[in-house]
């Protein structure tokens, strides 16, 4: 017979690149930070009023630093003895179209310079220096040109610059109206780029947590590099630097260079939250997350440790503990009447100390006495000759009536099992030997000519009932001796490959007849297990009937053998004809079907019967449902 065997299904191609990973973390990042620097520019052009404002009165108010540059140069150069430079040359290489230097007190034109050409003009006005200069000379006959700080012979003078709108020259003004024009130009896109950065992030990002723990070629999510890791402590590696370090350095960031670094630095880490997350996110699919990490694991300890502790020692640890706080805050608030306190406290507390531990005492013995009852001992006794109190005194009266109450129905039920079945066995010998006849008769009316075919019609059906009943009285006393031991069981090394193989090949017209594909899964070395092997064949033939007469046609059944540690655990799984709306406990009792409407020829009673014989070779025999899938699990020690 051709074994098939089971394929893994295929997972999302998406999720299993690595290529795709990286182009989702790079991503992550990248937009990211795309996100925030947009974020920090918009909120940068609300302050600065650049949604409310011109962009000329804008550009005027922002370049102060350019205009206290220009009129200085200015200055010094017409208004001083000596000339550095031709102040036309000045001029011509800067995006001034005009200047005029005149008395602020008097509004009298000093001095002015004007481009050739027209231009489109922005004016930038400044009140620069107190110059000092004779008042009734002229320009080229000036004498003093320092600064005198309150000379008769100074006055204040203005500066008045007129820039080319836009510039047609390359100096620092048209660097800040790149800038300017810039930012106006992008003042409403930077919120789409805000908003498509942001939604790419997302998307990467869910990406990101839906892929963690996938691989190519493996269906179940598996155990990344940093799984190992606690978490508690990889969160406060990712964490704390930023509270300590980067936070204050985000605060108080001194010039560029410095932002340049924490830049950098803020993408590092970065890189590092998105992998935290990955990694949070595969512990999550994983499940049972926080056990690993240290504070689960101090507390589990510490827990362990106390429950270890017998409850006489832990009531007094707990009410020392008590006792020393409030020794502490009495000392803390000390005052004249100290001594006096102390005393009676201590007396105080040593009576409730030593009625506390009366009490965990008693409280143990009623603990001992319930957990030896719940284990099943039954003639375990409380002595409660010592119990003051009436409470405690009582409730170990009533878990001793429960423990003679246990032991009169136990033994009642022990009575009615043994009754039960020596009367089934009993009945069933009687009833043997009647029916025995009626086969034989049943069979020979059958192969007796006769004319009426209706002679010959009755008696294949009493010959089919009867075949039935025989089987029906045959399970019944099997079912009967193996629930209470009276089956002889040889247990020897026995190959379970083997066994198994046999029955598959036994059942495989029955299978194909019923329209079922038989799947298995076997080991390639053998796997010995201690059975007797007329007993557990008896196991798999009930089992693999079962399945015949239930299955749904046209489905897989799936047998497995494998190891799990020191057992053999041996699998069948079939999908039901009929809705399995009982359960798993229900099905294993005796004369239960999971085809409520007996239709088919089983008497209930395969599964407890392959249960019993299970048991008797040191095994065990379990039933799982899930909705339409029946699954079997027998299990037994390897050799």
């Amino acid at each position: 017979m051709k074994l098939k065997r089971k394929s893994g299904a295929e997972k999302p191609r998406l999720i299993q690149s690595t290529a795709v990973k990286v182009t989702a973390f790079i991503l992550t990042i990248l937009m990211t930070v795309v996100c925030m620097a947009s974020i920090i520019i918009a909120v940068c052009m609300a302050q600065t009023e650049m949604y409310t404002k011109p962009m000329d009165e804008f550009l005027n108010e922002h370049a102060e630093g350019i205009v206290y540059e220009d009129a200085g140069e200015i200055l010094q150069n017409v208004m001083g003895d000596w000339r550095f430079y031709d102040i036309d040359e000045y001029c011509n290489k800067r995006n001034i179209a005009k200047v005029v230097i005149s008395s602020e007190e008097t509004s009298r034109k000093i001095w002015s310079w004007e481009r050739d050409g027209e231009y489109k003009t922005v004016n930038k006005c400044h009140r620069y220096y107190r110059w000092s200069y004779k008042l009734n000379q002229s320009i080229d006959t000036r004498t003093y040109p320092f600064f005198t700080n309150g000379n008769k012979d100074t006055e204040d003078v203005k500066v008045t610059i007129c820039y080319i709108n836009p510039p047609i020259i390359n100096d620092n003004y048209k660097q800040l109206y790149n800038i300017i024009y810039l930012g106006y130009s992008m003042r409403y896109a930077i919120y789409a780029v805000i908003f498509l950065s942001f939604f790419l992030v997302v998307a990467a990002f869910v990406f990101l947590m839906c892929a963690a723990g996938h691989h190519k070629g493996k269906e179940e999510v598996e155990k990344g590099w940093g799984t190992g890791f606690p978490l508690d402590l990889l969160t406060a590696i990712v964490f704390v630097p930023v509270v300590v370090f980067l936070w204050p350095y985000m605060i108080y960031a001194p010039d560029f260079s410095s932002l340049l670094l924490l830049f950098v630095v803020f993408c590092a880490w970065e890189i590092s939250l998105v992998a935290f997350c990955m990694s949070f996110a595969l512990r999550v699919k994983l499940g049972k997350w926080w056990r690993n990490t240290v504070i689960y694991k101090l507390i589990h300890g510490i827990v362990r440790l106390v429950r270890s502790i017998p409850l006489v020692w832990r009531t007094a640890l707990v009410i020392s503990g008590v006792f020393l706080v409030e020794l502490i805050l009495m000392v803390a608030n000390r005052n004249a009447q100290f001594e006096e306190m102390l005393g009676v406290w201590f007396v105080t507390k040593m009576l409730l100390f030593a009625a506390v531990i009366f009490i965990a005492v008693q409280l143990r013995e009623l603990k001992q006495g319930g957990e030896a009852i719940a284990n099943g001992d039954a003639d375990y006794k409380i002595d409660n000759s010592k119990m003051l109190l009436p409470d405690f005194k009582a409730h170990a009266e009533n878990l001793n009536n429960i423990s003679r109450s246990v032991n009169i129905a136990v033994g009642e039920k022990m009575k009615s099992e043994r009754m039960k079945t020596e009367l089934i066995t009993n009945v069933s010998h009687d009833i043997k030997t009647p029916l025995t006849s009626i086969i034989n008769y049943a069979d020979l009316i059958g192969k007796e000519e006769c004319e009426n075919e209706k002679i010959i019609e009755y008696s294949e059906v009493l010959l089919r009932q009867s075949e039935r009943l025989k089987r029906l009285i045959e399970d019944l006393v099997e079912a009967s001796k193996a629930s209470t031991g009276n089956l002889d069981v040889v247990l020897t090394p026995i190959d379970a490959n083997i066994l198994l193989t046999q029955a598959v090949g036994e059942y495989e017209e029955k299978i194909k007849a019923a329209d079922l594909e038989i799947i298995t899964n076997e080991p390639a070395e053998p796997i010995s297990i201690n059975a007797d092997g007329r007993r557990l064949w008896r196991v798999f033939d009930n089992l693999l009937n079962n399945i015949c007469k239930y299955a749904q046609c046209g489905t897989r059944v799936y047998l497995s053998l494998e190891r799990d540690g020191s057992d053999a655990v041996i699998t069948f799984k079939n999908t039901s004809r009929a809705p399995l709306n009982i359960s798993a406990d229900e099905l294993m009792e005796r004369f239960v079907r999971g085809d409520e409407s007996r239709s088919t020829e089983g008497n209930g009673l395969g599964l407890s019967i392959a249960k019993s014989l299970t048991e008797l070779q040191n095994g065990t025999l379990s039933i799982s449902i899930d909705g339409d899938l029946f699954k079997v699990v027998v299990r037994f020690p390897l050799v």
